[in-house]
């Protein structure tokens, strides 16, 4: 009997000993799990606060972005740096990214009760929260980065085309400057040449304009696709478009003015030709030499003549507009038409002269005739004298 009570407490006093090994155990089980919990919430903390210093740093550019041009770059070299120092900061989203997953398999780890024994360090809908946290700030610092860059590409788009823009603008204004040239030159040789390369000038606009017309059409299709600067697009379409259209009708009006500087140094390689006749009969008309015989008469080639004058009229009268009525027309041709009469009267003395001079030269033609006959018939008296 008292053996058995014996066994009966030595099993007891086990059990308690037992007893209290278990719970020294569990004491120190939840003790290290109050510590990894702990850990946990600290670690998740600090990538909470990383992710969200991120995205404080990235958001102010996304809104200003959109509301303030300056911050899509204010030229072209401007917006390439832009989209350089934001390819860096998608490397460090990247980079973000995959400690976001690192975070959240830490997080489920935390949901898995079996390995734990049963034990749940806190609320799972918790965990979960704050894994559904994570992940919607990490989409939304993608997204934010996305729209930057969208942004940032437009506006390179934007500046491309402005810069493109300015280079044919600079040619058109090159181009704008050679065609309003006042040489239109002094001769019907220079004027040729002046004539040619206007036309080469005429051949490299419509080139020119093929290119112009291509660049037009891409700022069309930013206009199309609601480009955020279509105001500006559109107001630079226009404005090149003038541009070209102005200087197409600058070298049309020069390639006029030199045609008509032809016709005009024609006029007056004429009028010369004209006035070279008109001198070499002055010369004539002029002469005091009427011959011993009979002289041809000039009257008739000045009244032949009087065509040609009418058809230098002509000719001038189909000059432009500013070259018909220039003083130096209009005094060239009175010029030659007082010349013209001034000869024609000439020429009518000078025919009276012919004339009396070819009746005087028939009077000594008959004398010396009659002089002959009167020497013959006193030789023939003569003769018939001494035979008596």
């Amino acid at each position: 009997m008292i053996s058995d009570i014996n066994r009966a407490w030595e099993s007891l006093e086990k059990a308690e000993h037992e007893r209290e090994l278990a719970l020294r155990d569990e004491l120190i089980r939840q003790e290290k799990l109050e510590q990894l919990a702990a850990r946990f919430d600290r670690k998740s903390g600090l990538r909470e606060t990383w992710l969200k210093v991120k995205i404080r740093d990235l958001s102010p550019k996304i809104i200003l972005s959109r509301l303030l041009t300056e911050d899509s770059g204010k030229h072209l070299m401007g917006v390439v740096d832009l989209l350089q120092k934001h390819s860096l900061i998608e490397a460090d989203i990247n980079v973000l990214g995959e400690n976001v997953k690192v975070v959240i398999q830490h997080l489920q780890s935390f949901l898995d009760t079996k390995s734990k024994g049963g034990y749940q360090v806190c609320d799972p809908q918790y965990i979960q929260e704050r894994i559904k946290q994570l992940e919607a700030a990490y989409i939304e610092l993608v997204q934010l980065a996305s729209d930057r860059h969208n942004h940032l590409i437009e506006s390179r788009k934007l500046w491309q085309f402005f810069w493109d823009m300015a280079e044919e603008e600079a040619w058109i204004k090159e181009k704008e400057r050679i065609l309003s040239s006042g040489d239109i030159g002094h001769d019907l040789t220079a004027i040729h040449l002046l004539i040619s390369k206007n036309k080469a000038a005429e051949d490299e606009i419509s080139n020119q304009s093929k290119q112009i017309q291509a660049l037009v059409q891409t700022g069309e299709d930013l206009i199309a696709a609601n480009h955020f600067s279509s105001d500006s697009i559109r107001e630079r379409i226009n404005e090149i478009q003038t541009m070209l259209a102005n200087l197409s009708k600058l070298q049309q009006q020069r390639m006029k003015r030199l045609t008509d500087a032809v016709d005009y140094h024609q006029f007056f390689t004429d009028a010369d030709d004209v006035d070279t006749w008109m001198l070499d009969t002055l010369r004539l008309v002029s002469s005091e030499d009427i011959g011993r015989d009979e002289a041809n008469d000039t009257t008739e080639d000045l009244k032949n003549f009087a065509s040609t004058i009418d058809a230098l009229h002509q000719q001038a009268a189909a000059l432009g507009d500013e070259d018909r009525t220039a003083p130096d027309v209009l005094d060239r041709l009175s010029s030659i038409d007082r010349r013209y009469k001034e000869l024609v009267e000439l020429a009518k003395l000078r025919k009276q002269r012919l004339l009396d001079a070819l009746s005087l030269y028939k009077l000594f033609n008959e004398a010396d005739g009659i002089k002959q006959w009167i020497l013959e018939k006193e030789k023939n008296v003569g003769l018939y004298g001494h035979e008596q």
